[in-house]
């Protein structure tokens, strides 16, 4: 048997060994590609669910704000109205009305403002505010609520804008687990050996860049 000969059966042994080694690594890949990709697709309903929730969280928290809002802006209207009913009956010197407007007008938050803006002494003072709305004293807590739930609903949208950015890349992340099947799976299919290496060694670097994307990802 010359050495042609010899050397033909062991590259053929080398080739199946080969082959064998590929079929395991492909059977090692597709079974951790679906796992990972089942996982990246849980992932993204969970966030997209999560997403969802936060959306109609900050929904809910405008219309609130928007309400509390209006309640605040008529009752600054009204208390600069109530404040000039107010100030007339002082100025015409009707004690007894100015008292009843006092007591039954002014609203008592806005009796503060009142307050400090009369000890001021506005008529003399030029640096006194022109409007006690204009006092610092002065706090509709209508306005500072619904300032306050629109912040909320500000925070709400941008976490669920967030998730939804989390729940599109956990679905990135199964198209690179998809690929891999794919590359497993047709390593096997190909006769030269060098093709299916090379196949098996791709599968393994998106699976690897599929891993490093997952892992910086955020999970709940």
């Amino acid at each position: 048997m010359t050495d042609t000969e010899e050397t033909v059966p062991a590259s053929r042994t080398r080739q199946k060994a080969i082959r064998g080694y590929v079929e395991i690594a492909a059977a090692y890949l597709l079974a951790i590609a679906t796992i990972a990709t089942a996982y990246c697709a849980w992932q993204a309903t969970r966030w997209g669910g999560y997403q969802t929730l936060l959306f109609a969280e900050a929904s809910t928290a405008r219309v609130e704000s928007a309400k509390m809002l209006s309640i605040g802006n008529m009752e600054m209207t009204y208390d600069a109205v109530s404040f000039l009913l107010y100030a007339e009956s002082i100025a015409d010197e009707h004690e007894t009305l100015s008292k009843a407007y006092e007591e039954r007008l002014l609203r008592d938050e806005f009796k503060v403002a009142v307050d400090a803006w009369r000890a001021l002494d506005p008529m003399n003072n030029p640096d006194a505010p022109s409007h006690p709305l204009h006092m610092n004293e002065y706090v509709n807590s209508s306005l500072a609520e619904g300032q306050a739930i629109e912040a909320t609903a500000g925070e709400k949208f941008e976490e669920g804008k967030a998730a939804n950015e989390t729940a599109d890349n956990y679905i990135l992340a199964t198209v690179f687990f998809a690929s891999v099947l794919f590359f497993a799976g047709v390593a096997n299919k190909f006769e030269n050996v060098l093709i299916q290496v090379a196949s098996i060694a791709l599968a393994l670097v998106v699976l690897g860049a599929g891993f490093i994307r997952v892992v910086t990802l955020p999970f709940m």
